[in-house]
C-alpha cells in the first residue's frame, strides 16, 4: 500500500521535514514506537522530506518488513487465518528544523481522526437490479462480497479466502494465467435481514471451486430467489480443472439439480422414454420456480443454459435453456454456461 506524506509549510522553503508514523492502539507495533516504512527502497522509520513550494511530501509503503527481525509480519496480523479481518489506526509525528510543528498539536496530526490500513481485500458490490462492481487490489487473498437492496441498504453477505491457483487454461475467458477460486462448500447458506438462501453438496463432490467473479454472479442469482433447496452438483476442481465435464474449468461453468415440487432438493431424474416418446419424472419438476431461477442466473452473467432434451408428448420446455444433443447429458441437473466476462464493471 503506498501513501503520501503531505505537510504544508508556510515560511520553510528549503528547510527539511521530518516524518514518523505511530498506532493509534497498538497492533503492528509496540507502544510509541514508530512503525517500518519503505522510503525510497530503504527501511526507515524516520522519513525526511525538503520543502519546496511550500509543501514537504514523501512517498512511503505501508508493508510489513520481513528483513526486519523486530518488525512483524503485518499481513498475518492484519489477515489471520481465524478470526475476523483487523484494522491499524495510524497518525503522524512530524518535526522541523524550525520547530514550528511542535507549537499545534505538539507534532502530532491524525491522532483523533487515524487514517486505517487494512489487508488486501477485493470489494464486490452487487445489487438487487443485476448489476456487479468489483475493486480490485494487487495481491488480495480474500474478497468481501456486499448486497445492496432497493432502499441501498448494504449487507454484508461473505468474506471469502481464495485459493489462487496458477491456471492450466490460460486464456482471458478462464481468468488468466492466475486465477482465484472459492471453495462453495464453506458458503452454503445465508440468512441475514431478510436476505436468504440455502443449497447443499454432496459430502464427496471434488467440484466445488468456483471463480471470485461467478461467485458474486451466483450470490446475486440465489439471493434475488431465495431458494432454500436448491442442490449445487459442481463448477471445478481446486487446481481449476473440469473433472468428469469437460467445460466447467476455472470455475465458471456449473451444474444444479432441477427444483422439486416437494422442495426436499432431492435427485430428479428426467428419464426420456424412447417408447412413449415422453419425459418421465416430469410431474416432479417445479417448472416456475425453475423457470425464476434460470431468468436469476441469466440476469447475473450467464447467458446459456442447457436442460434435456424435449420430449415428443411431454414437452419440457425451460425458458433460455437449449436441449442437449443427447438424452443422457442432462436429464438431473440444469448446466450454466456462456459467463459473460465483462458482466461485472471494475469501480
Amino acid at each position: 500500500m503506498v501513501v503520501v506524506l503531505v505537510a504544508e509549510c508556510p515560511n520553510l522553503e528549503g528547510k527539511t521535514v521530518a516524518f514518523k508514523v505511530f498506532e493509534k492502539v497498538p497492533l503492528l507495533e509496540d507502544q510509541d514506537k514508530a512503525l517500518t516504512l519503505i522510503h525510497e527502497n530503504q527501511e526507515k522509520t524516520r522519513i525526511e522530506a525538503k520543502v519546496e513550494n511550500g509543501y514537504a511530501v514523501a512517498e512511503v509503503k505501508l508493508q510489513h518488513c520481513k528483513e526486519d527481525a523486530d518488525n512483524t509480519d503485518w499481513e498475518t496480523t492484519l489477515d489471520p487465518d481465524q478470526g475476523e479481518l483487523k484494522t491499524a489506526e495510524l497518525y503522524l509525528k512530524v518535526e522541523a528544523t524550525e520547530n514550528v510543528f511542535k507549537i499545534l498539536n505538539n507534532g502530532e496530526f491524525l491522532k483523533e481522526i487515524p487514517f486505517k490500513f487494512e489487508a488486501a481485500v477485493d470489494l464486490y458490490e452487487i445489487y438487487h437490479n443485476h448489476k456487479i462492481y468489483k475493486t480490485i487490489f494487487e495481491n488480495a487473498k480474500k474478497a468481501s462480497y456486499y448486497y445492496i437492496d432497493s432502499s441501498s441498504k448494504k449487507e454484508l453477505i461473505f468474506t471469502t479466502k481464495y485459493n489462487k491457483i496458477k491456471s492450466k487454461y490460460t486464456s482471458s475467458f478462464y481468468g488468466g494465467k492466475e486465477v482465484n477460486l472459492i471453495d462453495l462448500r464453506n458458503y452454503k447458506s445465508c440468512n441475514k435481514n431478510g436476505l436468504k438462501f440455502k443449497f447443499d453438496m454432496k459430502v464427496d463432490d471434488n467440484r466445488p471451486w468456483v471463480y471470485q467473479d461467478t461467485f458474486a454472479s451466483l450470490l446475486g442469482a440465489m439471493l434475488e430467489v431465495g431458494y432454500e433447496d436448491l442442490f449445487c452438483t459442481g463448477f471445478s476442481k481446486e487446481d481449476g480443472s473440469p473433472g468428469v465435464s469437460s467445460s466447467h474449468k476455472n470455475g465458471f461453468n456449473g451444474d444444479f439439480r432441477y427444483l422439486r415440487k416437494d422442495k426436499t432438493g432431492g435427485r430428479l431424474r428426467l428419464d426420456y422414454d424412447k417408447q412413449k416418446g415422453d419425459i418421465q419424472g416430469y410431474s416432479d419438476l417445479d417448472k416456475d420456480r425453475q423457470e425464476k431461477l434460470i431468468d436469476a442466473f441469466y440476469n447475473y452473467g450467464w447467458k446459456s443454459f442447457l436442460s434435456q432434451k424435449y420430449g415428443k408428448n411431454k414437452m419440457l420446455k425451460l425458458k433460455r435453456t437449449t436441449p442437449d444433443s443427447k438424452h443422457m447429458k442432462h436429464y438431473d441437473h440444469l448446466h450454466l454456461q456462456g459467463y459473460d466476462r465483462k458482466f461485472i464493471k471494475k469501480k
